[in-house]
């Protein structure tokens, strides 16, 4: 591998995180915010009120989301309902 190679693979790689660290922090700001506006609209326990100033709502969310348990059902066709989601959007 040539050094202009690698040095074409780092900057690549480099921008292409930074591309994604910039998205996946948007994503939570968007979330917390519409979490916490949603909150106030509905008056209800929300980020709004929860934890200090709602911050770490987006963290919980996303280990919820994380742990969360993917179930089958027994009698499903294993492929088509696992194709289903995709199949909807298309």
């Amino acid at each position: 591998m040539t050094p202009d190679l690698k040095g074409f693979l780092l900057v690549s790689v480099a921008k292409v995180l930074g591309v994604f660290v910039i998205v996946m922090v948007s994503i939570t700001w968007a979330t917390y915010l519409e979490r916490r506006i949603a909150g106030w609209v509905q008056d209800r326990m929300g980020p709004n009120r929860v934890g200090p100033k709602g911050l770490l709502q987006p963290i919980a969310d996303g280990l919820k989301n994380f742990f969360k348990e993917e179930t089958l059902p027994a009698a499903a066709n294993r492929g088509l309902f696992l194709m289903a989601p995709a199949l909807a959007f298309v």
